[in-house]
């Protein structure tokens, strides 16, 4: 993908150079379509490879909408079953066993962005916000590796610390970038800022979390919450049929009155994968 998007864009400045891959015509408004104004150096605007590219690219935006639609509604119904956001957006439909209503909710603010008609700033919002994502991420990275470094890591970012330095430094010249488009740029610190402010005041609302009183279980012990005796007796005891409960609960009582020991009920059921065990 790297190597595609340098090739694309040598390519795109090799054939008439970086102004008329921006500018339609000298002195005009600076252009959001750099690939067709270079192809037009090559081939007039009737050529069939012209039209090509030009549904080749209608092909991408289509492949690119379906992705978006996908990560969007994920994230905004994590933010709703987590607790980030309102609890109707993290809701599964009943019927289809899809979390409607926050896609419903990114087809809205989608529809609001189209009605507004500035293709480009709305653009211009949207990659100052994915690199500020990605700068938040790598410094959740040193994060990490200072405060958990005996954390189990399935995959470990090569060449540390330089090259998440490097991506640091490197997204921080592209948000450089955006400060000659005050207009976009000054809508998108706005929105993170609101953001911040509505996280801020929608946590604050969420009752605080409190434990169960009692003794912890011995399950809770074996994930290493506690002490676990393991000399102890313990039985453990599956009860998926409902009609013979009573009779295996006797006969675990049974042996472990006799060898004083402890009874540990297990009830496994399944869900669809995308229904939150809270639900």
């Amino acid at each position: 993908l790297v190597v595609l998007c340098i090739l694309t864009f040598l390519s795109s400045v090799g054939v008439g150079g970086w102004e008329a891959v921006v500018y339609p015509e000298p002195g005009a408004v600076a252009s959001d379509r750099p690939l067709p104004l270079a192809l037009r150096q090559v081939v007039d605007e009737g050529h069939f490879l012209f039209h090509l590219l030009i549904t080749i690219g209608l092909v991408g935006l289509l492949a690119s909408f379906h992705g978006i639609i996908l990560a969007a509604g994920r994230a905004t119904f994590e933010f709703g079953r987590e607790g980030f956001a309102p609890k109707a957006l993290g809701k599964v439909h009943a019927k289809f066993r899809t979390p409607a209503n926050a896609l419903i909710f990114n087809m809205v603010i989608g529809i609001i962005a189209l009605i507004m008609g500035r293709t480009g700033e709305i653009i211009t919002i949207a990659c100052f916000g994915a690199l500020t994502l990605y700068i938040i991420s790598m410094v959740s990275l040193f994060a990490l590796r200072r405060n958990e470094p005996t954390l189990e890591r399935p995959f470990k970012v090569p060449l540390v610390p330089l090259l998440p330095a490097l991506g640091i430094l490197a997204n921080l010249y592209l948000i450089g970038q955006i400060f000659n488009h005050p207009l976009p740029l000054s809508l998108a610190i706005g929105c993170l800022i609101l953001g911040m402010f509505a996280f801020v005041a929608w946590k604050g609302t969420l009752p605080d979390e409190t434990a169960i009183p009692g003794t912890a279980s011995h399950v809770a012990h074996s994930h290493g919450r506690g002490t676990l005796d393991k000399d102890r007796f313990r039985i453990l005891v599956p009860i998926a049929n409902p009609k013979n409960v009573q009779q295996l609960l006797d006969i675990a009582i049974a042996i472990a009155n006799q060898k004083k020991g402890d009874i540990t009920l297990l009830h496994v059921i399944r869900v669809p994968e995308q229904l939150p065990p809270t639900d």
